[in-house]
């Protein structure tokens, strides 16, 4: 691979996802590791392929023969002339071919103002160059705090940047995440993608991140978001606007299934009114008969309570019928006809009994099938018409 670079601000993990992500896979997987990290050692690195072994099943267990090896080394042997492989070496050099460079702090190496010695400059133009005996060719890791005073010879030759950010500002201090770029620019352009992370003790046990025995803490709380007044206040506020949203939109939709049943029961539909005064309409042309709302006579209410004397039914009124239904004033009315006058009653005075609609009318019982005026004086005409 190019040379990769992992930088944020001191204790973001940067260090520790390097640890974790680089030189942990590179040593299970057979590789040699140089590092200036503090604290890395090879015995720590073995302790940690036990502590996986202890957890994991026979078949699964890490072959220590296949494992790699850690190099520690010092920022003074970073700086030696022979401390790359370089192009016309002519001794031993510290770092080998095929071996995997992790320089942690990268400006305490190489500084700007200074000069990078030709033979770090060869390994680092053509570190790709130097393969060893298994094929595997060389890799350089820098770590450092941002990417602006990583030398520029290094910084050309940067192919991608992992940025650390520790997740305080949410309260979560055991979480980080990491932003990765394509080469040394920080824009929302070479932006690849964002990975949430989780620090995890067993990797603190692999390297030293502070240099003596050191606990973080947190000089001002305000940093943390979940601790700002303002923001508590406003969370408060969003949860209340839910909670009570959510009662208003039950009590909505539950109060209106409530008038809908309940006008199913009460209401006539206009489609149904409209058919009954076209009925009395009809019925009033065929005999002549005008209803005026002044005529007591002839259109009138009832004020009469729900009739309670079935007991008392004195049978099927022969005056009497139903001839359809009526809403006026917001009242829901019954419209009954003898064919001369015609008589309102409140819904309210009617039952069902067998799918039909009855009242009771001074005692008798009054339906859509009551009310025998016509067929009477139909048949005295008849008579009177035989007579002669």
């Amino acid at each position: 691979m190019a040379i990769n670079a992992y930088v944020g601000t001191p204790g973001s993990g940067k260090t520790y996802e390097v640890v974790k992500s680089v030189i942990l896979p590179a040593f299970l997987s057979g590789r040699s590791v140089v590092t200036n990290i503090e604290g890395v050692s090879q015995s720590n690195f073995i302790d940690y392929a036990d502590r996986l072994n202890s957890k994991r099943k026979e078949k699964d267990q890490i072959d220590y023969a296949s494992l790699g090896s850690i190099l520690k080394v010092t920022d003074d042997d970073c700086l030696k002339p022979n401390f790359f492989p370089y192009k016309g070496a002519t001794e031993p050099t510290i770092a080998k071919n095929g071996d995997l460079i992790c320089i942690d702090e990268i400006w305490r190496i190489f500084d700007e103002k200074g000069k990078i010695h030709d033979n770090h400059r060869s390994f680092i133009a053509e570190h790709r160059h130097f393969v060893n005996e298994k094929g595997q060719t060389s890799d350089l890791v820098v770590i450092n705090q941002s990417v602006a005073n990583i030398p520029r010879f290094i910084k050309d030759r940067v192919e991608s940047t992992f940025k650390m950010t520790k997740l305080i500002a949410l309260g979560l201090s055991k979480r980080y995440k990491i932003d990765v770029y394509s080469g040394v620019r920080l824009f929302k352009t070479t932006h690849i993608q964002t990975i949430q992370a989780k620090y995890d003790d067993e990797i603190f046990s692999l390297y030293k991140s502070y240099d003596g025995a050191g606990v973080e803490q947190r000089i001002d709380k305000r940093v943390n978001l979940l601790k700002s007044t303002g923001f508590i206040f406003k969370m408060g506020f969003a949860l209340f606007t839910i909670i009570a949203g959510g009662f208003y939109l039950y009590h909505q939709f539950s109060g209106k299934t409530e008038n809908t049943d309940k006008q199913a029961d009460e209401n006539i539909s206009k489609t149904e009114i409209k058919s009954a005064e076209n009925t009395v309409k009809q019925k009033e042309s065929v005999n002549n008969v005008t209803v005026h709302s002044n005529n007591e006579n002839r259109e009138f209410y009832s004020e009469q309570k729900p009739n309670k004397a079935k007991d008392k039914d004195k049978g099927l009124s022969q005056k009497w019928r139903i001839i359809g239904y009526l809403k006026k004033q917001d009242n829901n009315l019954v419209i009954l006809s003898d064919d001369k006058v015609i008589r309102y009653e409140y819904l309210s005075n009617f039952t069902n009994e067998g799918n039909l609609l009855t009242g009771y009318i001074d005692g008798y019982r009054v339906t859509f099938y009551s009310g025998q005026t016509i067929k009477k004086e139909k048949g005295e005409e008849i008579q009177k018409w035989l007579e002669k």
